[in-house]
């Protein structure tokens, strides 16, 4: 026997059209992706306002009752103060609800006679930028990138030698900055919200800008020696036979001005097929972080299966795979 699958279903013409069937699994389809999108939205840029006091106070609430596995003082190195906890919450606000004189009187009660990990943990969550502004973050980004004995050029399968390192960078960032509760009105939300990094959304895939998590990273690199500064790669050779073959570059200087667009162009007349130290340390840095939140999306989306009641002994089914500079062929398919 045949089993039609939606874009069978969906379609009026065929025999078993039904249209309640086909708006429903639209329906659901657009909650997914909408979910994935704005958890990106969340965590890169905390960019999804609140739409109530109520909404604001269950984040609060969630927040400091979650798990600790590190201790602050090892991680945190710049502090909130009541004024910059209270003023994020707040800059967190818009959808359909601006806060009253009395709403804003609630939340400034609740944040006064928070202790100081307890700021710094609401104000860290859904605020990567200023978070890897602590030292030990900012060192351990660093350590990943000096660290690199060759361009990172699949997020999908990091190198050998920060291997471990990378795996414990994204667990300190689940745990302080990464929120996985889901968002109720996300279809609304999704709508009408401007966004700042969910560019483009299909049916099945949603396409992300990182070049706000790159420039400040790469500001961050300015002057620091690394071997992924000093390597050319085979482009067509990691295109066709996902190898990696690194040569000195062509034309050799200490430290590259990055924001030096004639040089780079130069550098690439050369042979335009070389992927240059300027694209390897861009693809290293980009692939921390997309290998990130690779686990952290995949968590969030088993959440939302769970919460949707469609695990039960089942896993979840929904895998959100990164693609950047996958090779293109017959294997390749949809990211999400």
């Amino acid at each position: 026997m045949k089993i039609f699958d939606y874009g069978a279903t969906g379609m009026y013409s065929c025999l078993f059209y039904n249209l309640y069937s086909a708006s429903s699994t639209t329906t659901q389809g657009r909650s997914c992706n909408s979910a994935a999108a704005l958890f990106c939205e969340s965590f890169l840029n905390n960019n999804v306002p609140f739409g109530s006091l109520n909404e604001l106070i269950e984040f609060i609430h969630n927040v400091l009752n979650e798990e600790h596995h590190y201790n602050d003082a090892d991680i945190i190195t710049i502090h909130a103060s009541v004024d910059e906890c209270f003023f994020k919450l707040m800059a967190t606000t818009g959808f359909g609800w601006i806060p009253s004189e009395d709403d804003m009187f609630i939340i400034w009660e609740i944040v006064t006679k928070l202790n100081q990990s307890q700021l710094d943990r609401l104000f860290y969550k859904d605020n990567l930028f200023h978070f890897i502004d602590n030292k030990p973050v900012a060192e351990a980004i660093l350590y990943l990138l000096q660290t690199l004995k060759e361009p990172f050029m699949d997020p999908n399968n990091p190198p050998e030698e920060i291997e471990e390192a990378l795996k414990e960078f994204c667990d300190v960032l689940k745990e302080y900055v990464y929120y996985d509760k889901q968002i109720i009105d996300r279809l609304g939300k999704m709508d009408s919200l401007i966004r700042s990094v969910s560019i483009l959304q299909d049916t099945d895939s949603a396409v992300i800008s990182l070049d706000g998590w790159y420039q400040y990273v790469r500001n961050m690199c300015a002057g620091i020696p690394m071997a992924i500064k000093n390597q050319d790669i085979d482009a067509l050779e990691f295109i066709e036979n996902g190898n990696i073959v690194t040569s000195e570059p062509i034309t050799p200087v200490e430290e590259y001005s990055f924001l030096d667009d004639d040089m780079i162009e130069r550098d690439r007349l050369i042979n335009p097929v070389t992927i240059i130290p300027q694209d390897g340390l861009r693809y290293s840095i980009i692939n921390i972080i997309s290998y990130c939140l690779t686990v952290l999306v995949n968590d969030y989306m088993a959440k939302y299966c769970n919460n949707s009641h469609s695990t039960n002994d089942v896993p979840c089914l929904i895998t959100m795979k990164n693609e950047f500079l996958n090779r293109i062929g017959p294997s390749s398919s949809d990211a999400a």
